[in-house]
């Protein structure tokens, strides 16, 4: 009976520390978000005094020469910004396929429901977080096939949420420094 209380604690304490890790990354993907914004506002300011300098003190051909480097500088930072977006874009929203049971079953995990999933984990909702994790991440065509297994295994989605979390959010290795 003590092992099992120790497991649970165990599992407890590592929620609780998945949850607060989940937060701080979203707290930092803000901050970062925001620096971006004031670079980028901070650039283009920095750019219109270059041109203004220009145009007080160069002759038009310089000029010309000038506002082609600024829109070849701008719409180059326009494309790396567009990159990262896409990048983080296809990092955060992963498409997961599984086989369940011999069915293939396909899923689109998301920080949101991720996140709801390891708060409703933490507050002891276990069955039920698993549950609803499972079924707002599934594909439309896959929901109904997944309702019937759910009727005739009761541990089913709680197998399928860990796979789906194994997947989403792989474990890394952390080692404690002394």
């Amino acid at each position: 009976m003590d092992d099992w209380r120790v497991l649970l604690g165990v599992a407890g304490f590592l929620l609780t520390l998945i949850g607060f890790v989940f937060t701080r990354a979203e707290k930092s993907a803000g901050i970062t978000r925001e620096l971006e914004q004031r670079t980028h506002k901070n650039e283009l300011s920095i750019e219109r005094m270059r041109g203004d300098n220009a145009e007080k003190y160069a002759t038009k051909h310089e000029l010309r020469e000038t506002v082609e480097d600024l829109k070849k500088s701008i719409n180059g930072r326009f494309d790396r910004l567009e990159t990262k977006l896409r990048q983080r874009e296809h990092i955060m929203n992963k498409h997961i396929a599984l086989v369940i049971a011999g069915t293939p079953a396909n899923f689109m995990p998301s920080p949101e429901l991720y996140g709801e999933y390891i708060g409703a984990m933490a507050q002891g909702n276990v069955v039920d977080s698993a549950h609803n994790f499972v079924m707002q991440s599934a594909a439309e065509k896959d929901k109904e096939t997944l309702r019937a297994l759910a009727e005739q295994n009761a541990g089913a989605m709680m197998q399928v949420a860990a796979a789906l979390i194994g997947e989403y959010a792989p474990k890394i290795e952390i080692t404690v420094k002394i």
